[in-house]
């Protein structure tokens, strides 16, 4: 979530899009057509907003904010990273004798819970 000090809109911007001097509010509500950019309006100061991250491409994200007169603030100081890349499954993953319940080569068990593994 997002909290600012005034009314305006909060934008979630990729590291690729450059936000600077010559970058206005219709710049920014353009990029949010895309997705590199999510947008949320902010109604009611300091107050926590929900800003989404659905639908945007991986990869590192700012925080501005554009106020009711359009001025935008510098970037948020932390990032947002979006990684949507499912890690890999573990693999050499052996049942710990102490959990198994049956032949100690087999892996298989009838235990159902705090089960122990290695590898």
């Amino acid at each position: 979530s997002v909290q600012s000090s005034e009314t305006g809109t909060a934008y979630l911007v990729h590291s690729s899009i450059t936000v600077d001097a010559n970058t206005t509010q219709a710049n920014l509500d353009t990029f949010a057509l895309a997705d590199k950019v999510n947008k949320v309006t902010i109604a009611t100061v300091d107050t926590a907003t929900d800003l989404a991250a659905t639908g945007l491409v991986d990869g590192e994200y700012k925080v501005y904010t554009v106020d009711i007169a359009g001025n935008i603030s510098t970037a948020s100081t932390g990032t947002v990273t979006i990684d949507t890349t499912n890690p890999s499954a573990p693999t050499g993953l052996s049942l710990a004798d102490s959990s198994n319940t049956g032949s100690n080569d087999d892996n298989i068990t009838s235990q159902t819970s705090a089960l122990t593994l290695s590898g």
